[in-house]
C-alpha cells in the first residue's frame, strides 16, 4: 500500500523574509521557531527521514503561512507567486518522487465576483 499525505506544510526562507512581520498571537519560545523554521523549510535532512521513519511514500506539499495570501499589494502577490512558484521543492533527487506540489496564487489579483 503507498501512503500519501497532504497539505504538508513548507516554507521558502527567502519568500518568508519578503512578508511583513505580524505579531505572534501564540506565544512559543525562540529555540521553538528557529527548530521549525529550519525544518519548514528543509526537504532532506528532517523531512525524508520523517517520512521514512512514518511510512510515508509521497507528500503533496502547501506552502506554508504566511504564504501569497498575506501580500496586501497586488503587484507584490503576483511577484511573490512567480518567485513561489520557481523556487518550489520539485521531487528530491534523494528519494523521487517523494513529494510534489501546487503553485501558489496571488489570491488578491482575482477580481471580486
Amino acid at each position: 500500500m503507498t501512503y500519501i499525505v497532504l497539505e504538508e506544510a513548507f516554507i521558502i526562507p527567502e519568500l518568508f523574509s519578503r512578508q511583513p512581520s505580524s505579531p505572534q498571537k501564540i506565544q512559543v519560545s525562540d529555540q521553538y521557531v528557529k527548530d521549525w523554521g529550519r525544518r519548514l523549510g528543509d526537504f532532506e535532512e528532517h523531512r525524508l527521514p520523517d517520512m521514512d521513519a512514518h511510512g510515508i511514500d509521497i507528500q503533496i506539499l502547501s506552502l506554508s503561512v504566511p504564504g501569497i495570501q498575506a501580500d496586501t499589494d497586488a503587484g507584490a502577490a503576483v511577484d511573490n507567486a512567480q518567485f513561489a512558484k520557481t523556487s518550489s521543492p520539485g521531487p528530491s533527487p534523494a528519494a523521487p518522487p517523494a513529494s510534489g506540489g501546487s503553485p501558489p496564487c496571488p489570491c488578491r489579483t482575482l477580481p471580486p465576483p
